[in-house]
């Protein structure tokens, strides 16, 4: 029962997402609980309703950047990431915090954060235990972020080797 209260608590902030009742979103708990599909199904549905948005995973977006140094695009990147009307960044805290990493994560999410721009972030981290304190104090900021706990199982223990649930 408490699981199930949890699950539907992560479902409606999700829910009030899409519906663009709150501006950003932040789910965290543990891997395998469903945070990135639910976020997939989220930015699926906008897709479906012909919003711009742009999904990506945090480790991915900075070696896209860190990439496009080389052939002058890293801006671009960047810039993109700041204007899109809606952001899905999965694993969140995931990213090796490299010299620049900080400074490029912080520009993009305050671009959204001072837009007030539709965010969603899934994470195994806690928005507290964010190692950017720019970052971390723009996630906890309630007035704009909706931080959820999903503290639900790992979906991918308990399958046998065809996938079926045991």
């Amino acid at each position: 029962m408490q699981r199930d209260r949890r699950l539907v608590s992560v479902r409606n902030a999700v829910v009030r997402f899409v519906r663009g009742d709150v501006p950003w979103v932040y789910v965290y708990g543990p891997p395998g609980n469903g945070k990135t599909h639910l976020a997939a199904a989220a930015a699926d549905h906008l897709l479906a309703q012909g919003r711009a948005v742009l999904f990506v995973t945090a480790p991915e977006r900075l070696a896209m950047i860190w990439d496009g140094f080389d052939s002058g695009q890293a801006e671009n990147l960047v810039g993109l990431c700041q204007r899109v009307p809606w952001l899905v960044v999965d694993d969140l805290g995931a990213e090796r915090l490299t010299e620049w990493a900080p400074d490029v994560l912080f520009r993009i999410f305050n671009a959204q954060y001072a837009a007030r721009a539709h965010t969603l972030m899934p994470s195994n981290v806690q928005p507290a235990d964010l190692a950017e304190p720019r970052l971390r104090s723009r996630f906890l900021d309630a007035a704009v972020c909706h931080g959820v706990p999903n503290g639900g199982d790992d979906y991918r223990q308990g399958r046998d080797r065809t996938g079926a649930r045991q």
